[in-house]
């Protein structure tokens, strides 16, 4: 799967350090490889979801099929069995309300691969892609929902959700498209599934939490929009000012002293309402 070549419509751990490497025979593409992996053994320990989205290998040039995880007895159950080996066209990795990657459990995040990521991006570099981009995004959340809070009338029907905090919501923390299968509706699919079983999880008569994540290109940017979700409302993040390039590359001295390092910009993003 991470030597497959992949569209990465969101990497909310990370910034863009790497352009688009493939294969895991480079150095960049096995920082790519380390981070992917982070982030999905991250989501097993903390508590979360790793949904995946396939189709038949027979038929992999087929458009995606419309559950993730078909019914039992339904006809996608029975040509599931008939066709058992599957291709992985997208991954999705959702934190659930209360759960959130502790960077700073070194027993767990050790077996998750922190090290690794140490070890290939140096400090500097993790600084960047972990430290600093955690915190910036972690403040423009908990801003957004005191916005929120604030804007909301007590009286209001809506008010249950005035006095929510970023980790009572659903956390995407990455999700890709395998290059072949993009624009085929693996993100609005793995993403609409999100939302069912949120709706299916939450308390009896409760509302569903809302669902918040980084975009790190406009072109997912508008595709978030797309789905539901709205920019919150303050100064976007931007990781790296002075020490990069708008792709997230290192600039070099020159390029640093002519104020040619403006960093990598995300976009914190929520959907307080999600629909299915």
């Amino acid at each position: 799967m991470i030597g497959t070549e992949l569209s990465t419509d969101d990497l909310s751990f990370s910034i863009r350090t790497i352009q688009s490497p493939s294969t895991r025979s480079t150095s960049d593409g096995m920082k790519v490889h380390h981070i992917f992996a982070f982030l999905v053994k991250s989501c097993f320990y903390f508590g979360g979801r790793v949904v995946v989205a396939t189709v038949p290998s027979s038929s992999p040039s087929l458009p995606l099929k419309r559950s993730v995880t078909p019914q039992p007895g339904s006809k996608e159950e029975e040509e599931k069995e008939k066709d058992s080996k599957e291709v992985i066209a997208g991954v999705a990795c959702w934190l659930p309300p209360g759960k959130r990657i502790n960077i700073w459990n070194l027993p767990v995040t050790a077996k998750c691969g922190v090290f690794k990521i140490l070890r290939k991006a140096g400090f500097g570099g993790f600084n960047r892609i972990v430290l600093q981009y955690m915190d910036q995004e972690e403040k423009t959340h908990a801003a957004a929902f005191r916005d929120r809070a604030r804007k909301s009338s007590p009286d209001s029907s809506s008010s249950g959700k005035k006095s929510l905090k970023p980790d009572d919501a659903w956390y995407l923390s990455m999700v890709m498209t395998v290059k072949e299968f993009e624009g085929q509706g693996c993100l609005s699919l793995l993403m609409r599934e999100g939302y069912a079983h949120a709706a299916k999880t939450a308390a009896s008569g409760g509302s569903v939490p809302p669902f918040i994540l980084e975009s790190s290109s406009p072109r997912s940017r508008d595709r978030y929009i797309h789905l539901g979700y709205e920019i919150e409302d303050h100064p976007p993040t931007i990781v790296g000012v002075g020490k990069v390039d708008s792709d997230g590359l290192k600039a070099s001295k020159e390029t640093r002293r002519k104020g040619k390092a403006p960093g990598v910009e995300y976009w914190c993003m929520v959907n307080w309402d999600p629909k299915v």
